[in-house]
């Protein structure tokens, strides 16, 4: 089933970073998140697939899982900058029944508002 997602949602539950601007620093280059979801360690649990910016945090995330998905749930990424905020610091965009989430700069916000779909991708599921 496929879905639609807003770019840099995928991040590591353990230091809570993006991991689509974790590559584009280190390589220069933008990968989607199925790209992404190749490159990166990753586990199941209870389930659900969770991605890890390596392998040191997938192993932490597997001494105490319930606490790394507790401290991340509330963790959302800016589609437009990649920077990671909670969610009650940053700018809710409802678009066609999709809650996105902007840092809260006017750039970002006005940015995905002029283009959203510039910054959203499909996954399958």
């Amino acid at each position: 089933m496929a879905r639609i997602v807003a770019r840099g949602s995928l991040i590591c539950p353990v230091c809570k970073c993006s991991l689509q601007r974790l590559i584009l620093l280190g390589s220069g280059k933008l990968l989607k998140i199925s790209e992404v979801s190749r490159k990166v360690p990753s586990t199941i649990y209870n389930g659900l697939k969770y991605y890890f910016c390596c392998e040191d945090c997938r192993e932490k995330f597997l001494k105490n899982p319930e606490y790394y998905i507790n401290e991340s749930k509330n963790i959302v990424v800016c589609p437009v900058c990649f920077v990671e905020r909670d969610k009650s610091n940053a700018i809710k965009i409802e678009y066609q029944s999709l809650e996105v989430y902007t840092c809260g700069c006017p750039h970002c916000e006005e940015a995905f508002t002029n283009d959203p779909s510039s910054f959203l991708e499909t996954i399958e599921e």
